[in-house]
């Protein structure tokens, strides 16, 4: 089934080429503490440009999932398959094989969350501790308001927002077994249909459970 990004597919490759203001500070902060050849998830991976490319291009691994054909397709063509799967799913009930689970030093979900809708949420955040080895990372955007749904365009094409506010949002960080390392904006709430961008870098807790 065809996906707002199939729609805008070329037009989001030309714009998305680069790091915004903040983001690479935090991947950076991943990359010094992972050992060689480490396997990394990217949820909502688009066009792989520029997280899973930062990594792969560090000599890392990368699975990336994604619900748009046409992102992956590009994906694929820029970034090769050499140390990288580019992989259709659905961002909510994807399916790792057995080897798989918690198998991964990084789970990501940058930018994508908040196309979904908050009461799926913990279980997206699930699913990433699920697959994270013990002490992995996990980086995560949110929207950064107090807002209920929205619906807004993008390149002529509408696409609908959903997010928890900051405080909310690191509770549930915090409540499906992660320890936060850094909590910040991204980018400020300005009014009108800007939200605000809220980002959470974790690590899986060592024990591996969530709080009851």
């Amino acid at each position: 089934m065809e996906t707002p990004y199939d729609r805008i597919a070329r037009d989001w490759n030309n714009l998305r080429t680069d790091f915004r203001p903040g983001e690479k500070a935090i991947f950076d902060q991943i990359l010094s503490s992972l050992p060689p050849k480490s396997r990394v998830l990217d949820l909502g991976c688009g066009t792989g440009r520029p997280i899973a490319k930062m990594f792969l291009d560090a000599g890392h691994r990368v699975l990336g999932i994604d619900e748009s054909v046409s992102l992956l397709k590009l994906a694929k063509q820029r970034l090769g398959a050499d140390g990288a799967e580019w992989r259709y799913g659905d961002l909510v009930e994807f399916e790792f094989s057995d080897p798989e689970v918690g198998d991964f030093e990084v789970a990501i979900c940058w930018d994508a969350l908040f196309f979904l809708k908050r009461e799926v949420h913990r279980r997206v955040l699930e699913n990433l501790h699920r697959a994270l080895r013990p002490d992995g990372w996990m980086a995560v955007t949110s929207g950064g308001s107090a807002n209920p749904p929205f619906t807004d365009t993008m390149f002529g094409v509408e696409f609908s927002y959903d997010s928890f506010p900051p405080d909310e949002m690191r509770a549930l960080v915090s409540g499906v077994g992660f320890e936060i390392v850094k909590a910040d904006w991204l980018e400020l709430p300005a009014g009108g249909r800007e939200k605000g961008r809220y980002v959470i870098l974790a690590r899986k807790r060592a024990g591996g459970g969530a709080v009851t």
